[in-house]
């Protein structure tokens, strides 16, 4: 019983802080653009650069390669295309990396990760209460 009580709360932390260091998700930057629009955007998934021809696409590129490059998502209506625009002092390269259904990655709903850890939190001091009432039940009776 002594032996169960830390090797749960090692589980909790480890389910906790594994997805910190999850380096696939730190890879950015990202930058969106949008073919279905047809002028302005920042770059970003709510506010896309417009790129519905391949001369915006083109600036877009121009435009991530000054910044040093980085991820391009470019969002057709039900599918997206990936470009890796890759940085370098004689010049960018821009690899396409292919379509994809859905939404990029990323784009979910804005969850801030305080709120996702307190829910899980939750839900385990729930599951741990529960368990305590069933084994008090079953000794009483």
């Amino acid at each position: 019983m002594k032996a169960r009580i830390p090797l749960i709360l090692l589980v909790v932390f480890a389910l906790l802080v594994v997805p910190m260091f999850n380096t696939h998700a730190q890879t950015g930057p990202w930058y969106y653009c949008s073919a279905t629009r047809t002028s302005g955007g920042s770059g970003t998934y709510y506010d896309p650069w417009a790129c519905s021809n391949s001369t915006q696409q083109n600036t877009v590129t121009d435009t991530i390669c000054r910044l040093g490059g980085g991820t391009l998502y470019r969002i057709y209506t039900g599918y997206y295309v990936i470009y890796y625009v890759n940085y370098s002092p004689n010049g960018c390269t821009v690899v396409q990396d292919g379509e994809y259904t859905g939404y990029p990655p990323n784009t979910g709903p804005d969850i801030p990760l305080p709120l996702i850890i307190g829910g899980v939190v939750a839900v385990g001091l729930l599951f741990v209460a529960a368990g305590l009432v069933l084994r008090r039940k079953t000794v009483s009776a």
